[in-house]
């Protein structure tokens, strides 16, 4: 009998000897090494088991995805409880549940069983479940919970794959996911990061494949870690056997295609274009085809809104959007097609992946991974330019690409040799046909990067103390460049975008509860900066509040903590600390200029100034009296790596405790005689 058979059907087996046995007998009588056993040990949950199965099966014109998830969870601690003890399911899987069986085996022998339908109580049954996050009741450290669900998901048949991930932030004895289908089709797989090679059984009817590791450790998750970048994994899918295999070719022709190419069919706003370009171009029409370029580009950017896209406009021409005035993640793509087209700019189609979900795969072409699609040209120069798509929360300019894409590679494509477009290779018409090459040419390159000194944010502020003793007159000027530049601008779309988001970090700023120390009043000036690194500043009059205040008429006490409000990226020495990938490196300055209404004289003034660097980055801050009456505080803080391995945390965290041990510092100044 195939051994693959027996581990799988008495695993369950196993697993109750595993369970009823104590640590101490799981050590002597299992192939459990010591580490790991002191990880379960010292956590505060861990996962005997944890197996994912997932059987692909055809259906009427889609797929049927049957998943099937059971997890064997001991709970040790308050601190388990409160994290782990918990009904978990997505939206998705929620609305597409099919059982669901949760059991709490308590330490003293009893056993309870959970009402499934109380997690799952809404007032309109109507509605779809949001996620769904429901505390299992009556579980304390010493118990065990048995959770055992089962959804089901329709799928075409481009989309039968999936990444698998075998980890989780507790330690797991035995982890597996399972692959099954029919033998009309072929598992395509390949493992990464020294990913164990699955196990596979076939015969007459099915295809069996399982991704299997024991003695898994735990991982800590953060916004800056990246399982795929570091860790093993595999990646497969499931495709028809009298399909044509996975090509650029066929990536191009369906990936790209289908999100760029316009459409001609509307033709009450079809011909607007014409008219549109000719008043944007004006005289300029008789510069070349780039130039032309970047002025319609720029209309755009200074003339257009975006807008989530709306179903009953998807077929609407460039057209329609340019009379709107407003365009959408979609339709922008299409306009920028036409563009490069009409201008006879040779162009790529580029494919690209988000740094924290992993390099992409040239020469194994996954289903899936490509989470950015945007243009390429070379211009008259031969220098190399990038056309982002614009989103509904940010506009980027030539050049500027959202900055979970700096330093990584991409793909870049566009049709072998020279040709000659038709009408029907530009256009998608009334036939809903799309344009088809018969092959591609590839590159892979690598998407640009930025240093820590072009990636800064810089705050100045230029504080009166003369007349008033309380709230103090400021000029101020803020500056952001490069990739914070692009994140700000983002950032502030978004909240613009989403009220919910809005009221969200307004809610966290209220419960934080941090000083305001500046508000301002009056913006006097901005500025963008339209060449690379693309900058903006503004500069504006307001007053400082707050860290500055008057003990007496002779005495000013200057509290740094929130005067210096930095950019910190904090460390992660805990157990199962990942690499950090930062999309890029940065620098943060601060500059406060305080002008007295005396003489002053700064106490223990030798005592301040920090100069602190190591492979990591460098923190600097500098006090200086300068004319007798004016007091400067320089504060940098800098990220000088994009990586950050686990091993290097302790280097970040004395970083850190550099710039910490001066913001917990309160600066006396005394004042003199006239």
């Amino acid at each position: 009998m195939n051994p693959l058979f027996l581990r799988r059907k008495y695993r369950y087996f196993l697993v109750l000897l595993v369970f009823c046995s104590s640590s101490a007998i799981l050590a002597q009588e299992t192939p459990v090494d010591s580490e790991f056993q002191r990880q379960c040990e010292t956590a505060d949950a861990y996962l005997l088991h944890s197996f994912t199965d997932v059987t692909y099966t055809p259906g009427w014109g889609r797929y049927r995805r049957y998943v099937s998830i059971s997890n064997k969870l001991v709970v040790q601690t308050s601190t388990g409880v409160d994290q782990y003890a918990y009904l978990s399911l997505s939206a998705d899987q929620a609305n597409q549940l099919k059982e669901v069986e949760v059991t709490t085996y308590k330490a003293d022998g009893r056993v309870l069983e959970l009402d499934s339908a109380k997690a799952f109580a809404r007032k309109n049954t109507r509605n779809r479940f949001d996620d769904i996050n429901y505390p299992i009741p009556g579980v304390e450290p010493g118990d065990t919970i048995e959770s055992r669900y089962t959804y089901v998901e329709y799928p075409d048949s481009d989309d039968l794959y999936d990444f698998v991930y075998l980890q989780a932030n507790v330690p797991i004895l035995k982890s597996e996911y399972s692959v099954k289908t029919g033998t009309k089709n072929s598992i395509r797989f390949k493992g990464y990061n020294e990913m164990a090679e699955p196990q596979v059984v076939t015969n007459d009817t099915l295809i069996y494949m399982v991704f299997a590791m024991d003695t898994v450790g735990a991982i800590s998750e953060n916004q800056n870690t990246c399982i795929p970048c570091q860790l093993p994994y595999a990646y497969y899918s499931v495709e028809d056997k009298d399909e044509e295999p996975p090509s650029w070719k066929k990536i191009y022709n369906k990936g790209f295609n289908i999100v760029t190419q316009p459409f001609s069919f509307d033709r009450e706003n079809f011909n607007y274009y014409n008219r549109w370009k000719r008043n944007a171009l004006g005289d300029a029409k008789q510069l070349d085809r780039f130039r032309q370029f970047e002025i319609l580009h720029e209309e755009i950017l200074t003339t257009m809104t975006m807008e989530p896209a709306q179903r009953d406009e998807i077929l609407k021409s460039s057209g329609y959007f340019l009379k709107e005035g407003r365009l959408n993640p979609i339709s922008v793509r299409r306009l920028y097609r036409r563009m490069l087209e009409e201008l006879e700019i040779e162009y790529w189609a580029v494919f690209a992946r988000s740094k924290r979900t992993g390099a992409i795969d040239p020469y194994f072409i996954r289903s899936g991974e490509f989470d950015h699609i945007f243009f390429a040209y070379k211009d008259s120069d031969g220098n190399f330019n990038l056309v982002y798509p614009h989103d509904e929360v940010a506009m980027y300019r030539i050049n500027e690409i959202p900055t979970e894409l700096y330093n990584t590679e991409a793909v870049i494509a566009k049709p072998f040799g020279e040709i000659e477009r038709s009408r029907k290779d530009k256009f998608i018409g009334i036939d809903m046909e799309m344009a088809v090459v018969d092959s591609v040419e590839v590159q892979v390159i690598r998407l640009p990067d930025a240093q820590a000194s072009q990636n800064f944010a810089k705050q100045t502020y230029y504080v009166d103390l003369g007349e008033e003793k309380e709230s103090f007159p400021t000029q101020y000027r803020m500056s952001v460049s490069g990739g914070i530049y692009t994140d700000v601008k983002g950032f502030l779309g978004l909240m613009e975008q989403d009220e919910e988001v809005s009221e969200y970090y307004n809610a966290l700023e209220e419960y934080e509860g941090e000083e305001e120390i500046f508000e301002l009043d009056t913006i006097t000036s901005t500025r963008l900066k339209d060449t690379q690194p693309f900058a903006y500043t503004m500069s504006g009059t307001g007053r400082i509040i707050g860290g500055v205040s008057y003990l007496n008429d002779n005495m000013v006490s200057i509290s740094l903590e929130n005067l210096l409000d930095h950019n910190e990226l904090e460390s992660d020495e805990s157990e199962g600390a990942m690499n950090f990938y930062l999309d890029y490196q940065y620098t943060d300055d601060i500059l406060l200029i305080l002008k007295f209404p005396k003489a002053i004289e700064v106490l223990n003034q030798e005592t301040y100034n920090v100069n602190f660097a190591n492979e990591l980055g460098t923190y600097v801050f500098d006090l200086k009296l300068v004319n007798g009456n004016e007091l400067t505080l320089k504060s940098r803080y800098r990220i000088s790596q994009d990586v950050i391995r686990n091993n290097e945390q302790p280097k970040l965290s004395a970083l850190n405790a550099a710039m910490k041990n001066i913001r917990n510092n309160r600066i006396l100044v005394r004042l003199k005689g006239d």
